[in-house]
């Protein structure tokens, strides 16, 4: 056999055997949890979202809640297990509350050469298409009330955006952002690493689903440099969390995506890739009340980078809060522990519940009835 053929087997070996890990793995350590109901959304471009519904036994507030997961993470981002379930403990507040899944994560349509969807998509599809198809299918289920909308990273960056967009009037009830960078070119990581994202960049997408399911049973039980990333020590996020975030919370990254974001962290601009919509200049339009809540170890969205939004907005009702030692509390958090480890239930999940229930208006006795009866 010559040198060539001999280099394609043992290529296509490694290949097989890679695959062959990853699927064990996943059967292994997948799971299957979904909202009560899913619900499946068109955008105006083409595709369809995944929209998963829990319902309240008993429902309290008229406002529903809509979560929105960041780069590379999908649904499992709010219900992982029960006992750090975010979606699971507002319906349990009485809370109606939705999961949106972005295109090509999740239970969402996902890139398909055969139906047209192809990757290259960025922030800019995920701002001007997913989220007014996810909310705008939540007014027409839950009697149009102004919705309470929670970010984790992106998700954040995007729900802020999109109430600048839509002004006063038709924008949410509140905004509760976590872990949400936007001060762009304060994302030192970022820049560390744009050499091997811009290498990486050359394929359709950065594949982190494959490489998270490839390395499962050692992920949580060494913290170090990588890890750190996203788990703090002490913040509760155990080795067997872990394996479960990696292989059922990663998602492939389109490098549409990875582009600008490595543009805005070079170029400090926050725009869209044709320059038309200026999202800086929306953020000055938010009037509704925001929660900005961060990690002070946290390198993907830094102090630096998420407090600024805060000296921005215009909102007479706002309030920033840096979690971690040095603002006397008892643990640091990361970029992913901030809302998956078990120290995250006690002061980030009770603290954006605190927010919402403090500005969310109360269903009727007749309502609250009607949808115990349900």
């Amino acid at each position: 056999m010559n040198t060539g053929l001999m280099i394609i087997f043992w290529i296509a070996v490694v290949l097989a055997f890679f695959r062959a890990l990853t699927a064990l793995w996943t059967r292994i350590f997948g799971l299957n949890r979904t909202g009560d109901e899913i619900h499946r959304v068109p955008t105006e471009d083409g595709w369809t979202l995944a929209l998963h519904r829990y319902r309240p036994r008993v429902r309290k507030y008229k406002n529903p809640v809509l979560l929105v997961h960041g780069v590379g993470a999908n649904r499992y981002n709010f219900d992982l297990d029960d006992e750090i379930s975010l979606a699971r403990s507002l319906a349990g507040r009485g809370f109606d509350t939705w999961c949106l899944e972005l295109r090509g994560a999740g239970m969402s349509d996902r890139p398909s050469l055969f139906a047209g969807r192809h990757w290259g998509f960025g922030f800019d599809e995920h701002v001007r298409f997913d989220l007014p198809a996810a909310l705008k299918h939540l007014a027409t289920q839950t009697e149009g009330a102004s919705p309470l909308v929670m970010g984790h990273s992106m998700g954040g960056m995007l729900a802020l955006v999109h109430a600048g967009q839509r002004g006063e009037k038709e924008g949410p009830r509140a905004l509760v952002l976590v872990a949400s960078p936007f001060k762009l070119d304060e994302l030192k990581l970022a820049r560390r690493l744009s050499w091997l994202l811009r290498l990486l960049c050359f394929l359709p997408a950065i594949y982190f689903r494959a490489l998270g399911r490839f390395f499962a049973p050692v992920a949580g039980l060494w913290l170090g440099p990588f890890t750190r990333i996203f788990i703090q020590p002490g913040s509760g996020m155990s080795a067997a969390r872990t394996r479960l975030a990696v292989v059922n919370l990663s998602e492939n990254t389109s490098s549409g995506l990875m582009r600008q974001f490595l543009g805005w962290a070079q170029g400090g601009d926050f725009s869209s890739r044709d320059g038309q919509d200026d999202y800086r200049a929306a953020i000055d339009q938010v009037r509704c009340p925001v929660l900005i809540l961060g990690g002070q170890k946290d390198p993907i969205a830094p102090p630096d980078s998420v407090a600024p939004v805060y000296q921005w907005l215009k909102t007479d009702d706002k309030q920033l809060r840096l979690l971690g030692d040095d603002a006397g509390d008892d643990v640091d958090f990361a970029h992913g522990d901030i809302l998956l480890g078990d120290a995250a239930v006690d002061m980030v999940h009770k603290e954006m519940t605190t927010w919402f229930e403090a500005r969310a208006e109360l269903c009727s006795v007749s309502n609250r009835d009607d949808a115990k009866g349900a």
